[in-house]
């Protein structure tokens, strides 16, 4: 069958190839018509050259779409259903996907770039790990889209308060839109002692979303002894970490990565249901969309205005 993929030739280089997809199904497979597929930071790293990687190479992990086919043997899903996928390459126009990793979606779906579940089941998870108790203080570093998709999953009715710490203040003003008690801008002195004064007190729990260099050492003196600190951004750079402070301190450091879960077909399916009804919202994430034809653009335009691309994504017709 005639497709076409992103393929990455070089750092800070991509192109439209065909690259045709397997006519014949093999059992429990899907196949899927992409609708759209986020564009993850994991994508700008790779395609900067921040993280390594092998050329020509594919990409892309956030597919949504529209079953196109199913083999006899698959059961729960049909052609015409919408389905999200845990799934990698997908930024191309057809994926062929086993269907144990294919998830229902509501009929009648009139924006499917408001269903992003990947990334929202990452969300989901960071939060299951975290094991917030009713009356923590809760900070949260970073309000990019991973950010405000921890925010919204947060149980906000449990904690006492939670407050979040950006640079942009219109990321922090979505912020607060969503639940947050308090922002605190960290461009200002003292950020950290502002930060503890509206809380009451240091934070129980930390959790980072951001995955710059040097912010978990100034996130660091947020926390009370004995206070969890959530690394959930990608850090690509190996950088010092206080261990004599973390050790004196009993600080609980927590990694709460996509492999960190518990059950991610469980994640991926209660993100589902969060979505549906209406606890995640992403209509004021999405930023930014390009066809894939439009991929050098998009790549370019996201890896040099992480500013102004709080999430972009591509749309196939």
């Amino acid at each position: 069958m005639k497709n076409h993929v992103i393929e990455y030739t070089g750092i800070g280089n991509v192109r439209l190839i065909e690259k045709p997809v397997r006519d014949e199904l093999e059992k429990e497979e899907v196949l899927i018509r992409v609708k759209t597929c986020g564009i993850c930071m994991s994508e700008i790293r790779s395609f900067s050259g921040k993280v390594h990687s092998k050329f020509p190479g594919y990409a892309g992990h956030e597919p949504v779409g529209i079953v196109e086919k199913v083999h006899s043997s698959v059961t729960g899903i049909k052609p015409g259903d919408n389905v999200a996928a845990n799934f990698f390459p997908a930024f191309s126009e057809f994926i062929i996907v086993n269907e144990r990793n294919v998830f229902r979606l509501p009929e009648n779906i009139s924006d499917f770039t408001l269903w992003m579940v990947e990334p929202a089941a990452c969300a989901v998870n960071s939060v299951r790990n975290t094991g917030i108790e009713p009356g923590d203080r809760v900070v949260l570093v970073g309000c990019g889209y991973m950010g405000l998709l921890v925010l919204q999953v947060l149980p906000k009715n449990l904690t006492f308060k939670t407050v979040v710490v950006d640079l942009l203040e219109e990321r922090m003003k979505l912020a607060m839109e969503f639940g947050a008690d308090a922002a605190i801008n960290s461009g200002v002195p003292d950020w950290q002692n502002k930060v503890k004064s509206v809380l009451g007190g240091p934070a129980d729990v930390v959790i980072e979303c951001t995955g710059f260099p040097g912010v978990l050492e100034k996130a660091m003196p947020l926390l009370r002894v004995n206070g969890l600190m959530n690394i959930f951004g990608w850090h690509t750079y190996d950088e010092p970490m206080p261990l004599s402070f973390w050790h004196t301190s009993g600080t609980r450091i927590i990694n709460t990565s996509p492999s960190a879960s518990k059950n991610w077909q469980k994640d991926f399916s209660d993100t589902v249901n969060l979505i549906s009804a209406g606890k995640i919202d992403q209509k004021k994430l999405i930023t930014h969309r390009y066809p894939m034809s439009d991929a050098q653009k998009a790549l370019d335009f996201v890896s040099k205005n992480r500013d102004k691309a709080l999430k972009a994504v591509f749309t196939l017709d």
